[in-house]
């Protein structure tokens, strides 16, 4: 991570209430560069970082999407909780 980064990430940091971190992960750019950037940061991760992906079954590859979230997260060493939720289509 760039020094630049670090400095807006650890900023951001301490303008939060002091609590754990939850990070959406979607699996897309946003999210994982969020996902990243916190993993980078020893401050982020000693305030208890996670992640959370919700596998919302709706695209028939969000299966798919929930496993590349599990080995990303997986390789930055940051737990992810999956929830796989049923959407009833009206």
């Amino acid at each position: 991570m760039t020094l630049r980064l670090r400095e807006v990430v650890d900023a951001a940091l301490q303008a939060l209430a002091p609590g754990p971190i939850l990070v959406a992960c979607s699996g897309g750019l946003d999210s994982t560069t969020l996902l990243h950037a916190l993993a980078c940061s020893d401050a982020a991760r000693a305030r208890g970082l996670r992640a959370v992906h919700i596998d919302h079954g709706i695209h028939e590859d969000s299966g798919q999407w929930a496993r590349h979230c599990e080995a990303f997260a997986g390789s930055l060493k940051v737990e992810l909780s999956v929830r796989r939720v049923t959407v009833t289509r009206l």
